[in-house]
């Protein structure tokens, strides 16, 4: 297999990287040559405000996320963060709240870090907008970034070729939860990452010959609803998935605490013995 250049160090040695979900929580660190990255993925800071349009008031959750993040970046000393795409909920413009809340919330994460990446999602069209500036701060577009053998894209649409042909792909969009379900029907849906790859004979004809890992990222916003991958006939979100081309049933699949639950086809009713 071809090594992808972004993966060699100029004394032509393998970079080491490391990519592992922090124990009970919903980001990951990236441990490498240029330090410790700290990501999260789907924030969708000002959601309060949707969700009182459709009935349900409840105060804004803003700067618990951000405390949450300020946590994990002290506590893995992280020099830089990530922040994979609908970082904003609203989809067109910014609510009220999202004018308030945003600019504060960047400034504060931004501060804490020496690097800022900032993935645009399908609901952060005019995120530039609302966002101070800062010299440390990049904001890349849908197509993703990559950060030397570390590629990331939100997930709705396509990657581009220098994204995929990286050691590890991270993922949002989907909200990847499991659902399980008791002999009387009472379900419990719980977070969740899956680890996978992507199927060779799909891809090769888009990107060439590309094999980084495959991380699918649950939201980091405890308020959002998840779905549960390990419905029968769950295809996925964004063109990776729908097309086919992540290797989904064949995922490793943990719950947030690190529990390993083995393959998505053996927790997928109807497909348990295959």
């Amino acid at each position: 297999m071809r090594i992808p250049q972004s993966l060699i160090s100029r004394s032509g040695y393998l970079r080491p990287m490391e990519v592992q979900p922090i124990p009970g929580e919903r980001a990951l660190v990236v441990t490498g040559d240029d330090g410790t990255t700290l990501v999260a993925a789907d924030l969708h800071l000002g959601l309060e405000r949707r969700m009182a349009d459709e009935g349900w008031h409840m105060p804004s959750s803003t700067h618990g996320i951000v405390a949450r993040l300020l946590d994990l970046v002290g506590s893995q000393e992280a020099n830089i963060l990530a922040l994979v795409g609908d970082i904003k909920d609203s989809i067109h413009t910014a609510s009220r709240q999202e004018e308030s809340e945003l600019p504060w919330a960047i400034g504060q994460l931004s501060d804490a870090v020496e690097e800022i990446h900032l993935i645009k999602g399908n609901h952060d069209g005019d995120l530039e907008a609302w966002v101070p500036y800062a010299r440390h701060m990049t904001i890349h577009g849908g197509r993703g970034a990559r950060l030397g053998g570390l590629g990331l894209c939100h997930g709705h649409t396509w990657p581009d070729k220098e994204v995929m042909d990286t050691e590890h792909l991270l993922l949002a969009h989907n909200h990847p939860f499991v659902e399980f379900v008791d002999n009387l029907g009472h379900r419990l849906r719980e977070p969740a990452w899956f680890r996978t790859r992507l199927i060779p004979d799909l891809t090769v004809e888009r990107y060439g010959e590309v094999d980084p890992e495959v991380i699918l990222m649950p939201p980091f916003n405890e308020l959002l609803a998840g779905t549960p991958l390990n419905r029968p006939g769950y295809e996925g979100l964004g063109p990776l998935l729908a097309r086919g081309l992540v290797d989904l049933e064949n995922a490793d699949v943990y719950l947030v605490d690190g529990i390993h639950l083995g393959m998505l086809r053996a927790i997928t009713p109807g497909r348990e013995n295959e």
